[in-house]
């Protein structure tokens, strides 16, 4: 495999891991942008972090993560990833 191939792959699996943790944020909150009045902007060389006025609010809980049935409390792992 080339030097050039390895690297696509690599940059695909990345996008992939963002696009993976923004659609469990989605499933498992739901978020709201703080101050409500923020607007958003479109910017021609965009960050990779937000404004610092821009902060984001859990407004619900939609789908908790069970954790009751972790075979090894206190350790994220396969059955509870997230603490």
């Amino acid at each position: 495999m080339s030097g050039v191939a390895q690297i696509s792959k690599k940059t695909v699996g990345v996008g992939s891991q963002i696009a993976v943790n923004i659609s469990l944020l989605a499933y498992h909150l739901k978020l709201e942008i703080r101050p409500k009045n923020y607007k958003l902007k479109a910017d021609p060389f965009p960050t990779s972090s937000p404004d610092g006025k821009l902060k984001m609010h859990i407004a619900e809980i939609r789908n908790p993560i069970d954790v009751s049935k972790c075979s090894h409390p206190g350790e994220p792992g396969e059955c509870c990833p997230v603490r």
